[in-house]
């Protein structure tokens, strides 16, 4: 966000905008529910076929997540949606990117809470299952650019950027 508002980056894909910034214009791209990753052999899902977990299931499990300070927005929704299951998580490690925290799961080090788009990413030894809890844990993925006179790239891409989004959802 900072990058755009300075002028550093002209347009950015960010996780969850936590706030918005004077001179950065924001538009949701798509929201996407989160899953849980697990690694393979954890006790919950191994030799099951597990559709669903209650995130308070999570109460004691050591959680992996994406650095706050990457995505504060997703960071404080996952850490919201916690609180509201009844517990107070327990962040073991931060990872500098969302991948990064598959390849901890998959190394065993806990489990985390992820868009639900990563399912796509097939690492070996992780499971995903859905999570159900008392507030829905979504993912919302942001366009953000300087909100100022729009040069030809950027006014394309964010057309381009709202005719798929259309296309993909036409309630819109």
């Amino acid at each position: 966000m900072e990058d755009v508002r300075d002028g550093r980056v002209d347009v950015a894909f960010i996780r969850g905008a936590h706030g918005v910034d004077r001179g950065v214009a924001v538009e949701t791209v798509l929201e996407e529910s989160m899953l849980a990753a697990f690694p393979a052999d954890h006790p919950m899902v191994k030799g099951r076929a597990r559709k669903r977990i209650a995130l308070s299931e999570l109460a004691d499990e050591s959680l992996i997540l994406y650095r706050r300070h990457n995505g504060p927005g997703l960071y404080d929704a996952i850490i919201s949606a916690c609180r509201a299951a009844g517990f107070s998580p327990r962040v073991a490690q931060e990872a500098p990117r969302m991948l990064s925290t598959l390849s901890l799961v998959a190394a065993g080090l806990g489990v985390s809470l992820v868009p639900a788009s990563l399912r796509r990413v097939n690492i070996e030894g992780v499971v995903y299952v859905n999570v159900s809890g008392p507030v829905a844990m979504r993912a919302p993925l942001t366009l953000i650019w300087r909100d100022a006179p729009l040069t030809g790239a950027i006014r394309r891409l964010i057309e381009e950027v709202r005719a798929h989004r259309a296309a993909e959802d036409p309630a819109r």
